[in-house]
């Protein structure tokens, strides 16, 4: 808006006559004013809108991009952390945030490798492990050694976190334990000796003495 203010000049002019008897004079007076003007301007501006509402929240949604996003600017909303999805592109419209193609959509990370493949290990107790999850690897009944404790990792894969367990050799069976062998006078178990699960050994009778099963 512009606002003028105008002063006018003004000038007067006064005449006075003087007589004598031979001469007459005249003598003429004269006052001025300046003319001034002064303009004032005003200007407006109208700000683009901070985008408020539509940002996207949830587990693992990463909408950091979006938080100084102004009407008409466009920002990416990503998955971060221990989820994995596609990252999607959001606009703002007149204050709220709208995808342009599809709703970010984050999903748990899981690991599904990195255990060990033979059929003697236990791995039933890592089912749906996400990250920085952790569980226990054990040797099946009737193996050795001690079991170990897997953890998942950011990129989907299992890694042991101690090394009791080798990941590349294969469980082993459980030895018989030689207090468990048949034992007496004149018994003679020593065929049953590094016998392990699942493998038959024969007691018999040493010499000198025989045997009075039935």
């Amino acid at each position: 808006s512009t606002s003028s203010t105008t002063n006018t000049t003004t000038t007067t002019s006064t005449s006075t006559t003087l007589s004598t008897t031979n001469t007459t004079r005249t003598k003429t007076y004269t006052t001025s004013s300046v003319t001034s003007s002064t303009t004032t301007s005003t200007t407006s501006s109208t700000l683009p809108a901070l985008c408020v509402d539509g940002i996207p929240i949830g587990a693992g949604i990463d909408s950091s991009k979006c938080m100084d996003t102004y009407n008409g600017d466009t920002c990416e909303v990503v998955c971060s952390g221990a989820y994995s999805g596609d990252p999607q592109t959001y606009y703002c419209n007149a204050g709220t945030l709208e995808p342009l193609v599809g709703a970010i959509s984050c999903s748990r990370i899981t690991c599904s490798t990195g255990l060990p493949s033979d059929p003697s290990y236990d791995t039933s107790a890592c089912f749906d492990i996400g990250v920085d999850e952790s569980c226990m690897v054990v040797c099946g009944l009737g193996y050795e050694p001690a079991p170990t404790i897997f953890r998942c990792q950011v990129d989907g894969n299992f890694i042991a976190s101690a090394t009791i367990l080798p990941q590349t050799a294969p469980c082993q069976l459980l030895e018989c334990k030689t207090a468990s062998m048949p034992s007496g006078t004149g018994v003679d178990s020593s065929s049953c000796i590094g016998k392990v699960v699942n493998e038959t050994c024969t007691a018999v009778c040493s010499s000198g003495y025989e045997s009075n099963s039935t």
